[in-house]
């Protein structure tokens, strides 16, 4: 019986620290922290829109209890302070749409806005629609 032949060794040669796959995981990497840096801003003003409305809906809440005659009066003057705290918050889409449900079971609010997404450096702007729905239960609670 023939004895097996041993084989060379193999050695392997060691790639250097640059590289095509290593260029292309710094370039996607660096990809993601590029579109992260110019959502940042959208992200933000979207967070606080919802902040705004999450403190309303308490002062709704608040309304919806009242029945007396200044109610509407009242409302629409709540309105337009709630446009100009969403205005101060960043929304500043002249189609601001707010639309308020009250009834003895649920209060929501509901905003429907567009803002820009920036490019940073290559000025280019994409709109995107943003839709907020807040709610809480209407319900009085009884301790």
């Amino acid at each position: 019986m023939k004895q097996p032949v041993r084989r060379a060794q193999v050695t392997y040669q060691k790639p250097s620290a640059i590289n095509p796959v290593s260029i292309m995981v710094v370039l996607i990497f660096g990809a993601i922290i590029y579109a992260g840096y110019c959502y940042w801003p959208t992200l933000r003003m979207k967070s606080n829109a919802k902040s705004e409305a999450q403190d309303y809906v308490m002062q709704y809440y608040r309304m919806n209890f009242r029945k007396d005659k200044r109610l509407y009066k009242d409302l629409a003057i709540m309105e337009a302070a709630f446009r100009k705290s969403l205005f101060n918050a960043g929304v500043t889409d002249p189609n601001l749409q707010i639309s308020v449900k009250m009834d003895p079971k649920l209060i929501s609010i509901d905003l429907a806005f567009v803002s820009q997404y920036e490019l940073v450096g290559l000025n280019k702007r994409y709109p995107l629609e943003h839709k907020i729905h807040v709610e809480t239960d209407a319900a009085r609670v009884n301790w």
